[in-house]
Formats: structure tokens, sequence, C-alpha cells
């Protein structure tokens, strides 16, 4: 994942208080995403401050290999929220 800490930021906006230390915000969008397909991770309101569903938007871009820069491979960027 590209633009982690940005996502990291602007999941911590909206994450309640005590679910902070449980939720693995880049674990579970990884997965979801990776499982689903989906571009969009949505952090449902029973978790969120704003009492809404909370939208978090992705993208995939190849990026060069870390073990091999010549060689490209697809990873999701973080785009920013959703509504």
């Amino acid at each position: 994942m590209r633009n982690k800490q940005q996502f990291l930021d602007d999941t911590a906006k909206v994450i309640k208080e005590e679910f902070k230390e449980e939720l693995n915000v880049v674990e579970d969008a990884a997965h979801i995403m990776n499982q689903t397909g989906e571009l969009t991770y949505t952090i449902p309101k029973d978790f969120t401050s704003t009492n809404e569903d909370e939208a978090f938007l992705f993208e995939i871009k190849d990026r060069p290999k870390t073990d091999n820069p010549s060689e490209e491979i697809p990873d999701y960027y973080y785009v920013g929220r959703g509504e």
C-alpha cells in the first residue's frame, strides 16, 4: 500500500477512540481489497465518531519491485476519503 501514512491519518480522524487500538485498518483494507477486488474500504458507522459509514478510496497503479526496480508490480495507492 502506498500513501499509507495519509490513509492512517485520515482514518484516525474518524475512528472512535475506544477502537483505535483494536482496529488495524491497513491490514483490514488490504485483506478486503485483495479478497473482493473493491477499491473502496469502508469503516462501518458503529466504529466512527461521525456515526456514518466512512469510505476511503484507492486505485491500483504499477510500481517498481523492491528487489528488482527494473520490473513493476501492481500496488494499491490511497487516493483519499470518499463520500
